[in-house]
């Protein structure tokens, strides 16, 4: 049987699972869980570090979101349990994406990612971009299904011209878009996906700039 949520209007915070973790109040169709008779479910994010460590695994296993950093010169791969989230490092079949092409310059594909991802991505705004030794770094931030997006771009000129400058150079963006948050409904305790978000926002961004993929 299909679930049919709709939260309640300003709902209050109520106990969810072990230590007293906190939850919001979903309002489900009765019976949904397998005779339910309130017809109430706990949507819960799992941030308490105590029922997060009772939980069974792979639950206890996820860490915090919210990580912008680069991991041997590359962004990273998704994190475990995290079923929001895509990265061109990921080794998931869910979650793993191609890398894009761009031509130009370095500077150009920076500029054209700064400008697009806020006006594409409502809320969305740029905290950190930074030059590295072979290319570029960009992280935005933005709201996403279930609270706040993390996205990181690296982009890394062509052969052609040590800054991607020379004519006809095709240069690559490797990226991680992810949920800061693991959501879970309670008592299932099985992540909430967020219905493939972070891979259209990124194949829409990409088809905007006008890039291609290597897949």
């Amino acid at each position: 049987m299909a679930l049919t949520a709709v939260t309640a209007a300003a709902p209050p915070a109520v106990p969810c699972g072990p230590r007293g973790r906190t939850g919001e109040r979903v309002l489900g169709r009765r019976g949904a869980l397998g005779g339910a008779s309130s017809g109430v479910l706990l949507l819960c994010t799992g941030k308490d570090p105590v029922a997060r460590a009772e939980a069974s695994p792979p639950l206890s296993s996820a860490p915090s979101g919210g990580e912008l950093a680069l991991k041997s010169g590359h962004v990273r791969a998704c994190r475990g349990g995290n079923p929001n989230c895509v990265s061109t490092f990921s080794r998931g079949e869910d979650t793993r994406v191609p890398p894009w092409r761009y031509d130009g310059s370095l500077g150009d594909a920076s500029e054209a990612l700064v400008q697009l991802v806020p006006a594409e991505w409502e809320g969305a705004e740029l905290v950190e971009s930074k030059r590295l030794p072979d290319g570029s770094y960009l992280a935005f931030q933005g709201p996403g299904p279930f609270g706040m997006d993390d996205l990181e771009v690296i982009l890394r000129p062509g052969q052609g011209g040590g800054d991607g400058e020379a004519d006809g150079t095709t240069g690559v963006a490797s990226f991680r878009c992810e949920a800061r948050d693991t959501v879970f409904l309670y008592p299932i305790q099985t992540p909430v996906s967020a219905l493939g978000a972070q891979r259209k926002r990124m194949e829409r961004l990409r088809e905007r700039l006008g890039w291609t993929s290597f897949a």
